[in-house]
């Protein structure tokens, strides 16, 4: 089986988002599936353009992981949601292939009344509008449980949805019985143009990355330590002659390996010290969250890669402690690529070591027949290299995510003053 395929893209984001709150989840599946049914029905999009805008869609309230607004955004109140749209936006313009849609999700919660206060010109800002109808219809819809929604949609005419936009909605609900669909018959739905627009090579690979990067709604550490630990296993892969198929899982396995970690606490991904054998043991939980979130949908090999990065030549290693003969050269490069990352990092508590404390460590760890001594000999042998490749490598990708912080920091104050006016616009349901 391929690495990993387009329909299976939205099923890896399911059961990634599912480990922080599936609520929102859900939510996400039920808004794509009413705004791509509307817009297929209106027409004058490209199915690339459909196909993108049912991720932007599902993932519109990604921003929510970070800015801890959930419990807000599942109310229905719209004033006090707009960190996340700023947040979300942010993540998806500069962590995935959707940069041109990503201000669908900046505007989703912009009354109708206020948006010549924005950026009306904006090419996809009815996309934006119909994103928030149906925002707001399913967050109605699971409140009161009921799917009569026609007073709420004469409450917002003009208001807060532009009248047009709730026309087409109306339209398209008679002819194709959306919300029956939805939240009647509650039928599985996948965007068919899944199939006929296939995610490229390129998109799948960025996808994945948003996906792996996800843990920084739990940890801004653990960002830079994804990024790293992938950089270092791609080099050592190099410098132990994989082929280029290997090198390929390799980079996939590394990349996702602490997808779990989406699924533990902040306060011990965080924690400035020894953890305590409880906080460990919960810690540990983390590659049984990643097996659940990858498996069915990724290849085995990459799974495998991803999760036995704890594992050990000796069977001391987790979860299942797998011994030398189980562990193939791609699983053990991203073992001692994961350590590596963790030595050269900086946390609160430490500074990064320098070559021959990390020479000693991992040469510690070889005589105790716990990681791969050949791999770890080609290791030391380019310390120095390697270390200088893989910080070059990562400045890049570690500048966009702070540009994203610096941006969001410089914004949000300015955003939330221009929320505030929106109390005008609230609606008595």
């Amino acid at each position: 089986m391929a690495v990993i395929d387009s329909e299976k893209i939205f099923y890896i984001m399911k059961n990634t988002f599912n480990r922080i709150d599936d609520r929102l989840v859900d939510h996400g599946q039920r808004v794509s599936e009413l705004v791509i049914k509307t817009l297929e029905d209106r027409g004058g999009y490209s199915q690339k353009e459909l196909r993108d805008i049912a991720v932007i869609c599902y993932l519109h309230d990604i921003g929510a992981y970070k800015t801890e607004e959930i419990d807000q955004i599942l109310s229905f109140e719209t004033e006090e949601v707009h960190e996340h749209s700023l947040y979300g936006y942010l993540f998806l313009k500069y962590f995935s292939s959707l940069e041109e849609f990503a201000k669908i999700v900046l505007y989703h919660h912009v009354p109708w009344k206020f948006i010549d206060r924005y950026e009306p010109e904006y090419q996809y800002m009815e996309v934006a509008q119909l994103l928030y109808l149906a925002d707001r219809i399913d967050i109605y819809v699971q409140l009161s449980h009921n799917t009569n929604i026609y007073l709420m949609l004469e409450k917002f005419r003009g208001k807060l949805v532009k009248s047009e936009i709730i026309d087409w909605f109306l339209e398209t609900d008679e002819k194709h019985h959306i919300m029956e669909q939805v939240y009647i018959k509650k039928e599985e739905w996948l965007p068919k143009q899944l199939k006929t627009e296939p995610f490229t090579e390129e998109e799948i690979d960025s996808y994945l990355r948003l996906i792996s990067y996800a843990i920084d709604f739990r940890s801004q550490y653990m960002v830079s330590h994804t990024i790293t630990t992938t950089r270092f296993s791609c080099e050592l892969a190099k410098l132990c002659g994989c082929s280029k198929e290997e090198e390929k899982l390799i980079r996939y396995g590394a990349l996702l390996h602490d997808v779990g970690k989406v699924a533990i606490p902040n306060r011990i991904l965080d924690y400035p010290g020894k953890l305590s054998k409880v906080d460990m043991d919960t810690m540990r939980t983390h590659v049984d969250h990643s097996i659940e979130i990858l498996k069915g949908v990724i290849s085995d090999d990459v799974m495998e890669i991803a999760v036995r990065h704890h594992e050990k030549l000796n069977g001391s290693g987790y979860p299942r402690g797998l011994t030398e003969e189980d562990l193939t050269i791609p699983q053990r490069i991203v073992a001692i690529a994961d350590i590596l990352s963790a030595l050269v990092g900086k946390r609160s508590y430490k500074e990064e070591f320098d070559d021959e404390t990390i020479a000693k460590i991992l040469r510690e760890m070889v005589g105790r027949h716990e990681i791969d001594g050949k791999i770890v000999e080609i290791a030391i042998a380019h310390m120095s290299e390697l270390r200088k490749k893989v910080k070059k490598q990562c400045e890049p990708i570690l500048q966009k995510y702070y540009h994203l912080w610096e941006e969001y920091e410089n914004n949000i104050d300015r955003f939330q003053q221009k929320k505030n006016n929106f109390v005008d616009a609230r609606v008595d349901l």
